[in-house]
């Protein structure tokens, strides 16, 4: 027998007997339960609680449960979009550095070896050119530098080497030509939205070496409206660097760094490279005003010719994304590589 037709019998409700433990309340017992279960109060559909703990749960998506704007898919990564200061740091930069020994000094020129770990360099560093390309795409960072040191001295170039070393980079001559170094770093945004930089390999020969062999990671952070923080980990030595705003129209930098190298007893049982001590080594201080790709272009290679680099070491700007031309094409990131180092675009 249904409810309904209990209910809608013939007789008058008003004969029914409803007193507890009554016939007629025991045959409607099981009826008024469904009757009743049906027309309780639901739960919230946005906010319950843990009838464990009493907390409240979240109904909703992700992100608006948790407010972590990683989770929101209205949240763009873009480096541009979490941060202003992208916006101001991109373009071409050109000046000079100089590297200071740990002991006081600028760092002189030093005999030069290709089968060191990380070879000196036979030039005087006390006043190198230095030229950056810094460019971000959406969730991507190219950047792009290059280093014009001048020619040894006499004095250097007079001075016995030891077996194994040289007094310039070939094809270049002690005291006749000058040398230019340069690399390219790549990073992507994460998924933490927070704009900063993930650094995930390099490459360029910055010592007469393959870069991309000593294993760069790294990340590049938005300090504050000011300020740019690098901190870069390779198989060999580790780096921070700072760059800060110095004018009213944000076209000059001054940065300055910290550059350290892994013990040479500690490289042989190099792993993760988290762990590998590093020794100080040298300091380093930048100061750059901004251009555009013409007078950047022009810059460089005026002072690659004022160096007297050899016409077989001289190079050319590249644009953002791309390899330099001498770079082993294996050494370049592709969309794999950039997938592997977690970009959110991918």
């Amino acid at each position: 027998i249904s409810l309904t037709t209990v209910l809608s019998h013939s007789f008058s409700w008003s004969h029914l007997d409803i007193r507890e433990g009554s016939t007629t309340m025991k045959f409607l017992a099981p009826f008024l339960v469904l009757l009743t279960g049906s027309m309780a109060a639901k739960p919230d559909p946005i906010m319950d609680e843990n009838p464990n703990t009493g907390d409240a749960l979240c109904d909703q998506p992700l992100y608006e449960c948790s407010g972590d704007i990683k989770y929101d898919p209205r949240v763009s990564p873009n480096l541009k979009s979490r941060d202003d200061l992208w916006y101001d740091m991109e373009g071409y930069w050109v000046g000079t550095m100089t590297r200071s020994a740990v002991g006081g000094g600028t760092v002189g020129p030093k005999p030069y070896s290709e089968n060191a770990t990380v070879p000196d360099l036979p030039y005087p560093q006390g006043e190198v050119q230095m030229f950056v390309n810094l460019t971000i795409r959406e969730t991507r960072l190219y950047k792009h530098v290059y280093y014009v040191y001048q020619a040894a001295d006499a004095e250097f170039c007079a001075d016995e080497v030891p077996t194994g070393f040289e007094n310039a980079v070939r094809p270049g001559r002690c005291g006749q030509d000058g040398y230019v170094a340069s690399t390219s770093k790549f990073g992507a945004a994460t998924h933490e939205k927070d704009g900063v930089a993930e650094i995930f390999t390099a490459t360029g020969f910055l010592n007469g070496k393959d870069v991309s062999k000593n294993m760069e990671k790294g990340s590049v952070t938005p300090v504050d409206s000011n300020t740019l923080y690098t901190v870069i980990r390779s198989k060999y030595y580790s780096e921070t660097e700072t760059i800060v705003f110095n004018n009213a129209d944000r076209t000059r930098v001054s940065g300055s760094g910290q550059y350290s190298e892994a013990a040479p007893s500690s490289i042989p049982d190099f792993g993760s490279g988290e762990d590998v001590p590093m020794v100080l080594k040298e300091t380093y201080s930048f100061d750059l005003k901004q251009t555009d790709l013409v007078g950047f272009s022009d810059s460089l290679s005026v002072a690659q010719e004022e160096a007297s680099v050899p016409s077989q070491g001289l190079v050319a700007p590249i644009t953002a994304g791309d390899c330099m031309a001498y770079v082993f094409e294996d050494a370049c990131p592709n969309e794999k590589t950039y997938a592997a180092a977690g970009d959110p675009k991918v």
